[in-house]
């Protein structure tokens, strides 16, 4: 009997537990510095892709290896590693700078474009029809709102999506048109808002794509309306 109990207890010893594997494999998704060279990473089998389900992230994953909270932007990035081949994650990577680097560079807060983008993009069903900083995730892997985004199915194209908004967000904030020049009425818009007021933000965004003419018109409008 003796002897039994030693044998059942090495077996016991030399199976890793799928917690301790998720973990692992969740401390490489979610570092917030640079991702691991590819021959460090390890595919992932079934049952821990089911763990990685765009509509249901467990606590663990919001958290990076020191045990920090992650914010909705990092979630989101790493929400789109996982719907593309190991063989992009650098391409991906390098996509991802052009939505971080530009903001970061002009002092703006990633998570208020990232609101505002929602907003002026999307039909928001809340009751309010805003989404907070801290629903922004939550929003993003809803089933219905997945679908609506088509990351899990066109990662790249989505983040072009994200990077082009990042783009009139910034020009708008310079006080530039749609058409990235200077822009009389929205020079004046910059200087009476300031810093104080951006919620105008969310409109700008939704009729950037209009035609310059009709941008302008609307930009004069609220600019009456506002003050």
């Amino acid at each position: 009997m003796p002897l039994l109990e030693e044998v059942e207890e090495d077996e016991e010893d030399e199976l890793l537990p799928m917690d301790e594997l998720l973990l692992e494999e969740r401390e490489l998704l979610l570092t917030d510095g640079e991702l691991p060279e590819e021959s460090e990473l390890r595919l992932l089998d079934d049952s821990e892709l089911r763990l990685l389900d765009n509509s249901e992230l467990l606590e663990e994953e919001r958290l990076d290896e020191r045990g920090v909270g992650l914010n909705p932007m990092d979630l989101l990035k790493n929400l789109l590693f996982t719907q593309v081949a190991q063989k992009d994650f650098t391409k991906l990577k390098n996509k991802w700078k052009k939505i971080t680097a530009p903001l970061e560079k002009s002092k703006e807060k990633p998570l208020r474009f990232l609101r505002y983008y929602l907003m002026a993009n999307f039909k928001i069903t809340n009751k309010d029809s805003i989404v907070r900083e801290d629903e922004i995730y939550d929003w993003f892997v809803n089933k219905d709102n997945a679908k609506l985004c088509e990351y899990d199915e066109k990662p790249f194209e989505f983040v072009r999506k994200i990077v082009r908004n990042v783009e009139m967000y910034l020009a708008f904030s310079e006080g530039q048109g749609n058409d990235g020049h200077a822009n009389t009425p929205m020079a004046n818009l910059k200087k009476m808002c300031g810093g104080a007021f951006s919620l105008h933000y969310v409109l700008l965004l939704a009729i950037a794509n209009l035609p310059k003419p009709l941008f302008d018109h609307f930009v004069v409008q609220l600019e009456s309306f506002l003050f």
